[in-house]
């Protein structure tokens, strides 16, 4: 994941308890609050890293990563700014962040599809809310993103959704008849990886997914 990904939810522990788990190296669960009557969690693991014997090209790459993984948060903060007030100002304040950081990850980049995923979802967002305009090439972003990231990879199912999120959308609004095919066509294609009463699953199975496609 690029950045600290939008904020869900918070949870606090100090760095005694974080690196005790550092010695045990072993993975561990981090639950949150029921959210959306889901309760999320995160699988994680604590490493030790020394961050002496950089030479001086290693250390410029990892200036600009920071700076990457800077204005990727500042993008994600102003994201979280705009879905609860709907002002234009911060989602237009995401859009320049996320677009800086595409900047600074051109093709070839590891994080090149996670920046293009970051961008089209701000933009999407705000299409939603009629904040925005350009559905085009936010579908167009969303589409890039999943050519890089094909089937085997682990962010291929959440790619898929949020192209069929677009492309609704899109639908909804133009009633554009190919969009929603495609759509459906996506969520056959999606279903597989969607283990039974999961959020995904409900979605791809349910009456905005396949049924909603080829009703």
């Amino acid at each position: 994941m690029l950045g600290n990904g939008e904020v869900i939810s918070k949870v606090e522990m100090s760095w005694n308890e974080l690196l005790d788990y550092g010695d045990e190296n072993e993975a561990f669960i981090l639950s949150f609050p029921l959210i959306d009557e889901i309760y999320p969690s995160l699988k994680l693991k604590v490493a030790f890293v020394d961050h002496c014997g950089h030479d001086n090209g290693a250390l410029l790459d990892s200036i600009v990563e920071c700076e990457i993984v800077r204005d990727t948060d500042a993008g994600h903060s102003q994201f979280a700014e705009y879905v609860t007030s709907h002002s234009v100002s911060h989602l237009n304040d995401a859009v320049e962040h996320f677009q800086l950081v595409l900047d600074q990850c051109p093709v070839g980049h590891p994080d090149h599809a996670a920046t293009l995923t970051n961008l089209a979802w701000a933009r999407l967002k705000g299409y939603i809310h009629k904040s925005r305009q350009d559905i085009d090439c936010t579908i167009s972003l969303f589409r890039e993103a999943l050519a890089l990231r094909p089937q085997g990879h682990p962010d291929h199912p959440s790619s898929l959704h949020l192209l069929t999120e677009a492309l609704t959308w899109h639908y909804n609004n133009q009633d554009t008849t190919a969009d929603i095919c495609e759509s459906a066509q996506i969520y056959h294609e999606l279903l597989p990886f969607c283990p039974e009463d999961t959020y995904l699953w409900s979605t791809a199975a349910g009456k905005t997914g396949v049924d909603y496609g080829t009703g």
